[in-house]
């Protein structure tokens, strides 16, 4: 090297350096993501109401070409015949087919033998084009072929198409289920719905409305009108008609739909449900988890489970509520969008959002304690008789989930102001309580 030759130096950078980059970098990712994540949510939650608004909508529609909203429980009966018909089981979800772009989901379903009306005239303003009792059965023998009845079969039966589409319509981007979950490999592969109908502040009657089966067929009972017109206060009543003419608290502050999450097989407490020992006890006592656990606490004992919306069920062995390990794989909460079972599409304003759901006995088609719930943080996505559609808080006044329920003999008569706050108040669709809807943001 010549003497005074001056030496070059090497471009880029030291390791000093680079890592101080990539200490920038990750500090600022780590200060974004948060950002981002939440900025997803809420094109999420957006998309959501935007669903929401769609059916809710489409509710409006159905009403003004049939005079009144879908019927909740409705359909084919007649047969003890599994496949036969769909024992008058299907949720309101399946009318709106033709009021969401699905024209061809609904033909597919108009397309059997010609059946005859089996509702009493009492209540003859159900739906006469799903109010209809196949005289077919599921087999067609001279053909060997299998022949679905019109309007389809029972919303649990497996093979039929119709039952097994995912309706975009229905699903809330937020909740990542798909497809069917079964523990046992009994599960029915049907599809999800996040949106199901509000059945007011009450718990009788919501799996059955004023009928009972005999021998295949939906019969009028009239000690089952009494319960049902007693405690079914909300703007859909199981196996009745309703329309806007029957919320006199005002279409704009009573609901109409709610969310529901679909069970992602994690044990939930908001997607699998728990069986109170004696239904009477849950009427009486809606927040009979609660009270099992006061007791707990006040013994000493070990915690059944602590009430926020993440909490999943852990103890099987307490003798007033035991989780329902009886039931079929599937049978869970938001799994079958055509059942109109409440346990699958409806929903109850007792309990505030995202908590516990509790049903009357162990098995799927019977009535139970069962509020919204929703994968968005701190609440649901509601939509009111209107159509509007808001954010309810998991925080809301709800009053007392220790007051009875509003049923016959009750003490809580049919009749009374909700005892479930403005969250009780917001379901019921006639109790002269628009005051208490008025404060809600």
């Amino acid at each position: 090297m010549l003497i005074g030759q001056k030496t070059r130096r090497r471009a880029g950078f030291t390791v000093v350096e680079l890592c101080g980059v990539v200490a920038i970098i990750g500090v600022l990712v780590g200060l974004l993501l948060p950002a981002v994540q939440s900025a997803r949510e809420n094109a999420r939650r957006t998309s959501c109401q935007n669903n929401l608004l769609n059916v809710a909508l489409a509710v409006r529609h159905y009403q003004s070409v049939h005079g009144h909203y879908p019927v909740q429980l409705h359909g084919t009966d007649g047969s003890e015949v599994r496949g036969a018909d769909n024992d008058g089981r299907l949720s309101f979800l399946v009318g709106l087919l033709p009021y969401i772009s699905q024209s061809a989901a609904a033909n597919y379903l108009d397309h059997q033998q010609e059946s005859k009306s089996v509702f009493s005239q009492d209540w003859s303003l159900v739906p006469q084009e799903l109010n209809n009792s196949s005289e077919v059965g599921a087999e067609d023998d001279s053909e060997g072929v299998r022949q679905w009845p019109r309007n389809g079969p029972e919303p649990f039966t497996p093979g039929y198409f119709a039952w097994q589409m995912e309706v975009t319509s229905f699903r809330c981007p937020s909740d990542p289920g798909s497809g069917s979950y079964s523990n046992s490999g009994g599960g029915v592969q049907n599809g999800r719905s996040n949106y199901a109908a509000c059945l007011g502040d009450g718990c009788p009657t919501s799996a059955t409305g004023p009928y009972k089966q005999a021998k295949g067929v939906l019969v009028f009972d009239d000690q089952l009108a009494k319960q049902t017109n007693a405690a079914m206060r909300g703007a859909f009543v199981p196996r009745v008609p309703t329309s806007d003419s029957d919320v006199t608290d005002g279409i704009s502050y009573t609901l109409l739909l709610g969310e529901i999450c679909t069970s992602l097989g994690d044990s939930g407490i908001r997607v699998k449900p728990a069986a109170a020992a004696e239904p009477e006890q849950l009427l009486n006592d809606p927040g009979l988890v609660a009270t099992v656990e006061q007791k707990r606490k006040a013994s000493g004992e070990e915690p059944l489970l602590t009430l926020s919306w993440s909490t999943r069920w852990e103890r099987l062995d307490d003798p007033q509520i035991t989780v329902n390990t009886g039931l079929n794989g599937g049978q869970e909460r938001g799994l079958n969008w055509v059942d109109g079972m409440p346990l699958y599409t409806g929903f109850n304003t007792i309990l505030p959002p995202n908590r516990v759901i509790i049903l009357s006995a162990a098995r799927d088609d019977c009535w139970g304690v069962l509020p919204p719930s929703s994968y968005h943080q701190g609440g649901v996505s509601v939509a009111m008789v209107d159509g509007s559609v808001r954010f309810i808080s998991d925080e809301i006044d709800a009053g007392s989930v220790h007051q009875p329920t509003v049923y016959l003999n009750s003490a809580t008569p049919p009749g009374s102001r909700s005892p479930f706050g403005v969250w009780g108040a917001m379901g019921t669709r006639a109790s002269s309580e628009l005051a208490s809807f008025q404060k809600v943001p």
